[in-house]
C-alpha cells in the first residue's frame, strides 16, 4: 500500500540513503550531491516549519511503511500548483510514483482547489514522464536552459493537467 505521510525525523536516515546516488541526484534540481545526514535535516527543518502551509505539501512516500521517496505540490499562483516527486532507484518501475501522483493529484484539486497542476522535468529523464503521461499530464513544451543545476543551464520539458 503506498501512502503519503508527513515528513519527519524518522526519515532523516532513509532521506539520506536513497538520495546519496548520483544517478538520482542528476534528475532533481536541490538536491545535491553528494547527499548526506545534513542535507537531511536541513530538508526535514524545511517540512516541518511549513507543514501548517495550505500552499506547499511535502510527503514522504512510504510503501507498505516503508520510506521510498517523496513528493509534493506547491501553489504558484492562485489556481495552478507545480507537483515533483522521486523514488529511491531500488523502488523505481514499481507503479509507486504513478500511485503517490494520483493521489497527490488528489490533493491539489481537492484540498487546495487548484484547476492546473503542471511538473517540470529535465530533457531525458524519461522515466519521470512516463509516470506523467499515466496520470494525465500531457506535454506542453521544451524550455530551452530553464533551470541551472550544479551551475548549468539545462533545457526542461513542461507538462500539466487541467481539471
Amino acid at each position: 500500500m503506498i501512502e503519503l505521510v508527513e515528513i519527519q525525523t524518522k526519515h532523516r536516515e532513509t532521506l539520506a540513503k536513497l538520495l546519496n546516488d548520483e544517478s538520482m541526484s542528476r534528475w532533481l534540481l536541490t538536491v545535491p550531491y553528494p547527499y548526506g545526514l545534513q542535507d537531511a535535516d536541513s530538508f526535514i527543518s524545511v517540512c516541518t516549519e511549513g507543514k501548517d502551509s495550505t500552499d506547499n505539501r511535502r510527503y514522504a512516500i512510504e510503501a507498505d511503511g516503508e520510506h521510498v521517496g517523496g513528493i509534493g505540490i506547491h501553489r504558484r499562483e492562485q489556481h495552478s500548483g507545480e507537483v515533483g516527486y522521486w523514488v529511491g532507484k531500488q523502488y523505481s518501475n514499481k507503479g509507486i510514483a504513478t500511485a503517490a501522483l494520483k493521489q497527490i493529484l488528489d490533493i491539489g484539486f481537492g484540498e487546495m482547489g487548484l484547476i492546473r497542476i503542471y511538473a517540470i522535468t529535465f530533457a531525458g529523464n524519461d522515466a519521470s514522464e512516463r509516470v506523467l503521461v499515466k496520470c494525465g499530464f500531457e506535454y506542453e513544451g521544451l524550455m530551452r536552459k530553464a533551470r541551472v543545476k550544479d551551475g548549468v543551464p539545462v533545457d526542461c520539458k513542461i507538462f500539466a493537467v487541467v481539471k
